[in-house]
């Protein structure tokens, strides 16, 4: 890299530097300014000093001596590193010194910053108790730079050696590249731009070599992935670096990691309440609790909300929040000047594979709160899943569920998927799209449901993939409440074919775990669609469910309502069997509300026609 006395190169700067850094931390930890430095000393003046502190010159000897007495407890530390620039000289080892005046790159903090208390104390916990790599990561605007810039505020005393930013575009199509990373970083610090080494390897050593003397603070706001921070990050010393992401960064070794979450409702309505202003809050709290909640507690969907009421001094926060309650115009409402919730969100998207942008904008056609990777490759037939997934995860356009190997999206970004998906693909195509994830989903639930039954009314297809009633039960304990929204999706479109055969199949599953909601949703569903296809027996099976599931969760009025529809139906249409099972579960009803003469005939007139009429059903009768 040049000859000792080139500028910013010299043989003995490394451990110039290091003296140095020694040197002034020894004084600020003391509270003692150079003057007064200075004076302790016995100098006429500071300006050697500061050539001492920076690493521009050597202390004397004598001087040296002076020092340790000033700093008895680490005069051992100060004569090796003194040492240390002695042997430097003799090997001739190549380093830079630092700038004149520390670097100060951090943006403003929030005035405004709220909640994060949890986050923010195990953070500071790790940097206390050593120095730290932490990543911040999370879905897009989470808030992950607030996080980390508001942090990074509140330690950026600790470190008086220069406090840097770095803008990593990783969310979008140009991610910066590892070695204008370290350019980034390293020319602040005081290597000149002429004196960088070509490669990332040189970059990187040089970089760990700088920092290795050195208390300073580094964020790296919004990595693409880990190849990016990598080279990055420091070897050993003093130095903290921060680095927000939209994945996780799992593969850096020796990392802490933080992952935010959406704001909490009173977190969110904070938030909203010192930017909107408090009084216009107060008058309307329940108006501005349907805002918060509309934007789904997102921090940047909150603060542009927020801040578009405020521009709009004289306006309802009712006519905001109605317009908010309007899904297909509500991100366009969450913009505010050049910045907007939707844009946030295209940047990711244009970035991702091909593979992994169909998957994000068909996945609204998984039904449920959220899906498992096989549902997801029934959206996706002829893409590799797992990796689409795994990239859509490090992204942040997905997240991680709280169960094992399943997936979720932000209500939010789910509109975003179903804007991309209008607009790109054809309405058959979709429709094709969706049948299919419907009729695995239901399918599979079907055979599930067909193995718990021990009567033999349903039987299991010949592909079901449930070798026992072990396997059965686990999968539908995953996939139930997506079964329901399968369910009440596919009723609206009128696949009957797909919802149908479920009613004889599910119960055994809704009996056992006392899902009775879910039931009573299923049943409703059915029932709305079989009265509008004409179809008798399903509204008389239906209406029998919803009579078991009702009087389930205590309602007997509205049980015994629905056992007599059943009743009536099924003598309309000459169904002895499905009337007995009626008059069965209406007698059930009345004996819970005292009614047990009415219960005790009902009971009779069953067994009657069952031992008359009834013969085992079959799933081609059902």
């Amino acid at each position: 890299m040049g000859e000792p006395g080139e500028e910013g190169v010299a043989a003995d700067q490394a451990a110039l530097c290091a003296l140095g850094a020694c040197l002034r931390r020894l004084r600020l930890q003391r509270g003692l300014s150079l003057r007064g430095m200075a004076r302790r000393l016995g100098a006429t003046g500071h300006s050697a000093l500061v050539d001492f502190e920076h690493g521009r010159r050597l202390p004397p000897a004598g001087l040296l001596a002076l020092y340790c007495n000033v700093y008895p407890d680490d005069a051992a530390e100060l004569t090796r590193l003194w040492d240390a620039v002695h042997e430097a000289r003799a090997q001739g080892v190549v380093v830079v010194p630092p700038p004149s005046e520390p670097v100060a790159q951090l943006p403003a903090d929030l005035a405004d910053f709220v909640d994060r208390a949890a986050e923010l104390s195990r953070v500071l916990g790790w940097i206390r108790k050593a120095p730290a790599v932490v990543t911040v990561s999370g879905e897009p605007g989470v808030g992950k730079s607030s996080f980390v810039l508001h942090l990074a505020h509140r330690v950026r005393a600790d470190y008086p050696d220069g406090q840097l930013f770095v803008a990593l575009h990783g969310a979008g199509p140009a991610p910066l590249p590892p070695a204008q990373v370290l350019a980034k970083l390293l020319v602040p610090l005081g290597v000149p731009d002429n004196r960088l080494p070509t490669d990332v390897d040189g970059r990187a050593a040089l970089l760990r070599s700088v920092l290795a003397t050195r208390r300073v603070l580094i964020v790296l706001d919004d990595a693409a992935d880990e190849a990016q921070v990598r080279p990055a990050l420091p070897g050993h010393g003093e130095a903290l670096v921060l680095i927000t992401s939209r994945g996780p960064l799992a593969a850096l070794d020796g990392v802490r990691h933080v992952r935010l979450g959406v704001f909490a409702p009173d977190a969110a309505l904070e938030l909203f309440r010192r930017v909107a202003g408090a009084d216009r809050v107060a008058a309307e709290l329940h108006e501005s609790r349907q805002i918060v909640a509309h934007c789904g507690h997102l921090p940047l969907a909150t603060r542009l909300a927020a801040a578009g009421v405020a521009a709009w001094p004289h306006g309802q926060l009712r006519d905001w929040a109605d317009e908010l309650a309007d899904r297909t115009t509500r991100l366009d409402r969450l913009r505010v000047g050049d910045r907007a919730v939707s844009t946030v969100f295209e940047l990711s998207y244009q970035a991702l594979s091909e593979p992994a942008r169909t998957l994000f904008r068909r996945a609204p056609l998984l039904p449920g709160p959220d899906f498992s990777a096989r549902t997801a490759a029934t959206a996706l037939p002829d893409g590799d899943v797992d990796t689409a997934l795994a990239e859509l995860t490090q992204r942040g356009m997905m997240q991680a569920s709280d169960r094992a190997h399943r997936y979720r999206m932000h209500d939010l970004l789910r509109l975003f998927a179903e804007t991309r998906l209008n607009r790109e693909e054809a309405a058959g195509d979709r429709h094709s799209v969706e049948r299919a994830v419907l009729g695995d989903l239901l399918g599979t639930a079907f055979d599930a449901g067909a193995t718990l039954d021990p009567s033999g009314y349903a039987v299991p297809r010949p592909e079901s993939r449930f070798a026992d009633r072990a396997q059965a039960v686990r999968w539908l304990d995953a996939d139930y409440r997506c079964v329901t929204a399968g369910v009440r999706r596919a009723c609206e479109l009128g696949l009957t074919e797909l919802v149908f055969p479920l009613l004889v199949a599910l119960p055994w599953y809704w009996d056992l775990r006392c899902h009775w909601d879910e039931w009573q949703d299923v049943n409703k569903s059915v029932l709305e669609v079989a009265a509008t296809v004409g179809d008798d027996l399903r509204q008389v099976i239906a209406l029998n469910g919803l009579c078991i599931a009702l009087r389930s969760v205590g309602d007997a009025e509205a049980a015994i309502e629905h056992g007599r529809a059943a009743v009536r139906l099924a003598r309309r249409i000459g169904r002895a069997d499905e009337e007995a099972g009626a008059l069965d579960r209406l007698g059930c009803a009345l004996g819970d509300i005292g009614q047990h003469e009415s219960a005790a005939s009902l009971f009779a007139e069953a067994i009657r026609l069952f031992h008359k009429n009834v013969k085992p059903c079959s799933l081609r009768d059902i």
